[in-house]
């Protein structure tokens, strides 16, 4: 990938008679696996969840733990965005570092998965949080939104479908904060995040 991109995997294959694990679709960077999915024998028409991945060198790998010998295509669409969180971003320790006054862009691969955001306040200011999205009709709870410091949490809130935006100001002493986005009805929307200054 020459820019930070969202990338969105296809894959089509004859579908069997078993709803076992059938094929493994996998995205790794040269330390670890960033990306997993399982495919079912009948799943053919599975909906592949996609990632945010900043700029670099990937390796997809397909596996296929119940050989059928069948033949399959595998496409990888990847669409360029500004600025993307790094991946794996699920604790703390991994937290990808959002700077003030930037947007940046991130998604929730699975019902489980959350991203951590790393705030470095260096003086008291005011700013505004904003998490951008999709806006979603008749949905409600989308996102559930945190910020802790020192190990507690400070403050959380639920972004709603049907808004498209959880906005929230706050007065910011200096020191660290984590932002934690987390699923509450899950979905595999892309979403931005930024912390703009007044």
């Amino acid at each position: 990938l020459y820019r930070d991109s969202i990338v969105k995997p296809s894959f089509e294959f004859m579908p069997g008679n078993t709803n076992s694990k059938t094929f493994v679709v996998s995205i790794h960077d040269k330390n670890q696996k960033l990306y997993s999915v399982n495919i079912g024998g009948k799943e053919n028409q599975k909906n592949l969840s996609p990632i945010v991945l900043s700029k670099g060198t990937y390796i997809v790998k397909l596996e296929n733990p119940r050989f059928n010998g069948d033949e399959y295509k595998l496409n990888i669409k990847s669409t360029a965005i500004d600025n993307a969180e790094v991946e794996p971003n699920d604790t703390l320790s991994q937290s990808t570092v959002l700077r003030t006054d930037t947007e940046i862009s991130g998604v929730l691969s699975t019902e489980v998965d959350v991203d951590y955001y790393k705030l470095i306040v260096d003086e008291t200011s005011n700013a505004k949080l904003a998490l951008r999205f999709d806006k979603q009709e008749n949905r409600n709870s989308a996102f559930i939104v945190s910020i802790e410091q020192n190990g507690k949490t400070a403050w959380k809130a639920n972004a709603k479908w049907n808004e498209g935006v959880l906005e929230q100001e706050f007065q910011f002493e200096p020191g660290e904060y984590y932002i934690k986005v987390a699923p509450s009805t899950w979905d595999d929307e892309i979403y931005k995040l930024s912390v703009v200054t007044a």
